[in-house]
């Protein structure tokens, strides 16, 4: 008899977690009525891939090159004429996914493999840690990633006080694929904000994609992240004298990178987690390049109650730690 479990360790969905014994399979993508792990990953295929356990073996079968498309859409969406483009009912969007990004397993593409005890699978912005064993693998008691505790009262004055004092505008990097209240408080607040990404493309992943947002003086969304939502890692915040237009234009230059192996990834560089571990280990004159007309940075601190202020001084970036 063989169990394995399949736990997201990374991305929109960290913390969710299948398991499935010999005999089973279970089908890992974005729609929830299609699959047994349903994850809230823009990039993942509606279907992404398949795992089948059987003869003591658990396999992976990736399904993200097929055409792929939301049940409710009728059969003759599938036609080729019809592939990424709204049905007439205006239902849905077909996909077609041939060309996609695939399923990665320790680093290397695949089409279709066995699994091995903690290899990691690696799907749309997902990674999924494996757990092969002979014996029922009993849940974790407690969750994943722990509570963050938020600011008091005194200390969301403090943090109120930092983002005003340096009478430069503020901005926000707001993270919407990290919880669907982001870019609900977006909708319901009058400040100016934009997605990151363009076109039919951004469209198609509002729900989902990083935004700029525009934050006075008189912000009552600024005083909101900062009293209700601190420490839940929604996104940065950012200081420049630059109009909304050309610092949207200069973040955009970096959601795709290319890594040593010269193939492009998307860089979630606006998640505080990524930023203030991303900013130290730079260059000064990536540094420089990467700041362009941002005056300074301040995200969460991995210290509850804290935060990084970064900027850039004539060494370099200079990093602040603030207590509230």
């Amino acid at each position: 008899m063989l169990f394995a479990q399949l736990t997201v360790i990374s991305g929109p969905g960290e913390g969710q977690r299948l398991s499935l014994s010999s005999g089973r399979q279970a089908r890992v993508g974005r729609v929830a009525c299609d699959n047994e792990l349903a994850v809230g990953d823009p990039f993942l295929a509606p279907i992404h891939f398949v795992l089948v356990c059987e003869a003591g073996v658990c396999t992976l079968r990736d399904t993200s090159q097929q055409v792929q498309k939301h049940p409710r859409c009728e059969q003759r969406c599938f036609l080729d004429e019809l592939r990424n483009s709204r049905c007439d009912a205006s239902l849905c969007v077909v996909h077609d996914m041939s060309g996609a990004n695939g399923v990665y397993v320790n680093g290397k593409r695949v089409q279709d493999c066995s699994l091995h005890d903690e290899d990691v699978i690696v799907a749309g912005s997902s990674a999924f840690a494996v757990r092969l064993s002979a014996l029922a693998l009993e849940p974790e008691a407690k969750p994943l990633t722990p509570a963050r505790a938020a600011l008091d009262v005194q200390q969301c004055d403090k943090a109120l006080a930092l983002l005003s004092r340096p009478r430069i505008p503020v901005y926000g990097l707001l993270d919407a694929a990290r919880d669907p209240l982001v870019r609900a408080l977006l909708l319901t607040h009058r400040e100016l904000f934009y997605s990151l990404y363009d076109g039919p493309e951004g469209e198609r992943l509002a729900d989902a994609a990083p935004y700029l947002v525009e934050l006075p003086p008189d912000s009552s969304l600024t005083e909101l992240l900062v009293r209700e939502h601190w420490g839940q890692s929604f996104g940065s915040l950012l200081f420049s004298h630059a109009d909304f237009k050309t610092l949207r234009r200069h973040l955009r230059k970096y959601l795709i990178v290319e890594g040593h192996d010269h193939k492009k990834m998307y860089f979630r560089f606006y998640d505080p987690r990524v930023l203030r571990s991303f900013l130290p280990s730079c260059m000064p004159e990536e540094c420089a390049e990467f700041f362009g007309p941002i005056s300074a940075f301040v995200t969460e601190s991995e210290i509850p109650g804290a935060a990084w202020l970064f900027s850039l001084g004539s060494a370099g970036l200079r990093r602040e730690a603030v207590q509230f």
